[in-house]
């Protein structure tokens, strides 16, 4: 009877580190996700200045956009 425990205990851990191991992998896709879209919208801002458009406008659509460090 004691083996069925250890045996539940030793899937349990096993099943917790993959779950680990999928929230880590998502919380990194999350992240590139995140910079990929700064990249975005310094490459908008960029396009922007060409266009000329005013310092002002770019910051203030910058600051709305761009997500908190």
């Amino acid at each position: 009877m004691a083996e069925i425990g250890i045996l539940v205990y030793i899937v349990s851990c096993i099943m917790i580190l993959v779950a680990a191991v999928f929230l880590a992998r998502w919380i990194l896709r999350v992240d590139k996700i995140v910079k990929g879209n700064d990249a975005i919208i310094e490459l908008l801002a960029e396009l922007a200045k060409k266009d000329g458009v005013e310092s002002e406008q770019i910051e203030r659509i910058r600051n709305r956009y761009q997500q908190p460090m």
